[in-house]
């Protein structure tokens, strides 16, 4: 018999009355997807005996991040065997489990040990809670753990599982899906380019699908992209295996790609001062800074700089800019 895994959630202890916090951590990396928080004067160490305001048992298994919305803290977490998948809800002042609801039973797939069948961070809109999960289904939740909606596309086929988060870019959730070859699943052909990934836009009101994007030649990868401000108008800025991309983010037109050889990225995109940066993954690593445009394949006249010194693998690139561009 397996034992009972339990996931803990905590929150920081701080120097004013909680209910006076004002920032929302509405998904992945925070507001604008680069882990960047306006508030001051937080705690820099801490433990179980300092500067923890409370910490609750989640039941379940999950590698998602918490997000926070106003009074409450959403995650998602799964059974064991990955087959029952749950949104949680926690009471940000007290810690208190709101409610803990399964939002669909799925046929577990595929994944990597070091992986959950709940890792992708929920993103919230502050009306509902948008969740992603190991086979390739979304779902979304009002605050009260109602299911409004739920989606799958059967395509998606992935060694490692399903790793990247969701965003929202005004009335649309974008999620991409850099999996690998059905044919490949159990062999080395997932180390092998394909034209089969994708990123899908959907209606975050209705699930109705807006429009879906095709990468062309690339890997596996489980890169979060994000929407910034290039030459004045908005763009889709996302990496997979082999490539990072624009894409118009209202019609999923793609722009221009530079090439980025790479398997199984993880770290996602940053950007600043007019630069975006990024980290090449497994087999070539190599921190990347992009000037994003131009059309069609810009490898070889948009790359300002690379190197391949003390380049991240898994954790997150941070980069510290006088501005960042907004979503």
């Amino acid at each position: 018999m397996r034992p009972k895994t339990i996931a803990l959630v905590g929150v920081l202890t701080i120097p004013w009355a909680l209910p006076c916090l004002a920032e929302n951590w509405p998904g992945f990396r925070g507001p604008v997807g680069q882990g960047i928080s306006r508030e001051k004067n937080l705690p820099v160490t801490w433990s179980l005996g300092e500067n923890l305001a409370w910490r609750v048992q989640v039941p379940g298994i999950g590698w998602s991040s918490p997000i926070v919305w106003e009074d409450r803290v959403f995650v998602t977490s799964t059974t064991p065997d990955g087959t029952s998948c749950h949104v949680v809800c926690i009471d940000v002042a007290q810690g208190k489990l709101v409610w803990d609801k399964e939002v669909f039973r799925q046929v577990a797939g595929r994944k990597m040990a070091e992986n959950s069948h709940a890792t992708p961070t929920p993103v919230t809109d502050g009306k509902l809670v948008y969740a992603a999960f190991s086979g390739g289904r979304i779902v979304a939740v009002d605050f009260n753990g109602s299911v409004v909606w739920n989606w799958r596309d059967d395509q998606f086929v992935s060694k490692h599982g399903l790793a990247v988060s969701p965003i929202l870019y005004r009335d649309t959730l974008i999620m991409p899906f850099d999996g690998n070859a059905a044919a490949d699943i159990d062999n080395i052909g997932y180390l092998t380019a394909w034209d089969g990934a994708f990123i899908a836009a959907l209606d975050r009101r209705t699930a109705q699908e807006k429009w879906r994007a095709k990468r062309g030649l690339s890997r596996q990868a489980h890169v979060t992209p994000m929407v910034a401000e290039v030459n004045g108008r908005p763009q889709l800025i996302s990496g997979a295996g082999d490539v990072v991309q624009g894409f118009n983010p209202d019609s999923g037109q793609r722009l221009w790609t530079v090439r980025s050889p790479g398997e199984g990225v993880v770290p996602s995109i940053v950007c600043g001062q007019d630069l975006v940066f990024t980290s090449s993954g497994y087999g070539a690593p190599t921190i990347r800074a992009i000037r994003p445009g131009g059309h069609d394949d810009v490898t070889s006249t948009h790359i300002a700089w690379e190197s391949r010194d003390n380049v991240p693998i898994v954790p997150e690139v941070f980069i510290v800019a006088r501005e960042c561009w907004r979503s």
